[in-house]
């Protein structure tokens, strides 16, 4: 079967009805990259995040059943992720493991997977650095918030779905997270915008 034609809800019909393992193959190639990237950004661990994505397709296809055909999969799906990625996060807490921070570059370029070039590709390093360092320090609320909306793209209805909250606390949230994220990265830049890939985080403070 063409799988890439069938849409989410189609393949996750399947998993539910037959147990199709081609359909669930299918639907892990789909989201298992973004999933990861995501989880990376929450907690800052890249092994910890891609056992964590897996635990979310276990998750997911052991209880299959609970899944409504009459709702969007990336929404079910981003919720399981979430929980899981709460449930890590409170677990570090109480290690007392929540926050690692260094002011190595070379460490805080390793943990961003980043090589080392020269003049303005290393300022751009830096500036990335910056920013993921400061949302390490967010709470675990508003943090999930910040990554799902800035750099995932998710709108607030997509979130608050996600985190079973109303969409007017997720939007509370957010503005909260951004300017917790602003106070902190105001050195780092004289201007009104700090840049991250092809978005900028003061953008989204005025778009909220």
């Amino acid at each position: 079967m063409a799988f890439w034609i069938t849409s989410d809800e189609k393949l996750m019909s399947r998993v539910q009805s037959r147990g199709d393992e081609g359909a669930f193959a299918e639907l892990v190639r789909r989201w298992k990259g973004r999933l990861e990237q995501a989880s990376f950004r929450v907690l800052n661990d890249r092994h910890r995040s891609e056992d964590l994505v897996q635990e979310a397709f276990t998750r997911l296809f052991l209880k299959r059943d609970q899944f409504r055909s009459d709702a969007p999969f990336g929404s079910y799906l981003w919720r399981i992720t979430i929980n899981l990625c709460q449930d890590e996060l409170r677990r570090q807490q109480s290690a007392k493991r929540y926050i690692v921070e260094t002011e190595d570059p070379e460490a805080m370029n390793s943990v961003l997977d980043m090589d080392g070039h020269p003049s303005r590709e290393t300022e751009k390093q830096e500036e990335a650095a910056a920013v993921r360092k400061a949302i390490t320090t967010l709470p675990d609320q508003v943090r999930i918030i910040v990554v799902m909306r800035h750099f995932e793209d998710l709108k607030f209805r997509e979130i608050a779905e996600a985190l079973d909250v109303p969409e007017g606390t997720v939007k509370t949230r957010m503005i909260q997270g951004l300017s917790l994220l602003a106070k902190q990265l105001r050195p780092l830049n004289e201007v009104d915008s700090v840049s991250n890939g092809n978005h900028s985080i003061t953008t989204d403070l005025s778009s909220t």
